[in-house]
């Protein structure tokens, strides 16, 4: 009843009375903020807790971009020097076909083979011996 009393501003409520109550509120304010500040507590552990989850999924989110990174330079060094290489080969052949064509006229063509053919063999009526014309010049020997 003396509570009540306290509480609704009735009288009669002796000055002891009073002190006890204003010592219980302190007390459950007391409490109160030690109960909030306790909330406040955990709530930033739990943030804290959440922001290095983060963090790390962030950190091997990187981790794992970095590798691909570097893959896909290596890959696209490896397909730049696949590239010299196959442009080097392909210079290299054509300056060999050049040089084979300034040797030749025609690359499928052997020059002493051509030049055998303007040579003809005949025999001599007279003689029975064989001696060689050449078609183009009108030359003619008698040995190979």
């Amino acid at each position: 009843q003396k509570e009540f009393n306290l509480v609704m501003g009735r009288e009669g409520v002796s000055v002891a009375d009073t002190t006890m109550v204003e010592k219980e509120v302190e007390k459950a304010r007391q409490e109160g903020q030690r109960m909030a500040d306790e909330a406040a507590r955990k709530v930033e552990e739990q943030a804290a807790k959440k922001i290095q989850e983060l963090e790390d999924r962030f950190e091997a989110r990187m981790k794992m971009l970095e590798k691909r990174e570097m893959r896909l330079a290596s890959l696209e060094m490896e397909n730049e020097s696949a590239k010299l290489m196959a442009l080097h080969a392909q210079g290299s052949a054509e300056n060999a076909k050049r040089e084979l064509e300034s040797v030749w006229e025609d690359p499928n063509k052997d020059p002493t083979k051509e030049e055998a053919k303007k040579w003809v063999s005949h025999i001599d009526p007279s003689t029975g011996v064989a001696y060689w014309y050449n078609k183009e010049t009108g030359e003619t020997k008698w040995e190979d």
